[in-house]
């Protein structure tokens, strides 16, 4: 399915989730894992930690390779 701007993808998104029977959401576990692959690293790593260099600690993983990071509140928003 191909879309032309941002107001089409949410209206196809919605048309798909609406055909998905017995669907809920709810909150999801996950856990860390770090491998290599070809020289390639693919995992879920924590790299908590002074990421400003200001003294502060910031909770945070990034998905390799991607490089998304992801902090708190841990709602599935991501930073790249």
């Amino acid at each position: 399915m191909r879309v032309t701007d941002r107001a089409a993808l949410d209206e196809a998104l919605e048309g798909l989730l609406a055909s998905l029977p017995g669907k809920s959401y709810g909150d999801i576990a996950v856990q860390l894992f770090q491998t290599h692959q070809d020289g390639i690293v693919f995992g879920l790593i924590d790299e908590s930690g002074d990421r400003a260099g200001d003294g502060g600690h910031v909770d945070w993983v990034e998905l390799y390779p991607d490089r998304l990071g992801f902090h708190e509140p841990w709602d599935g928003l991501y930073d790249t």
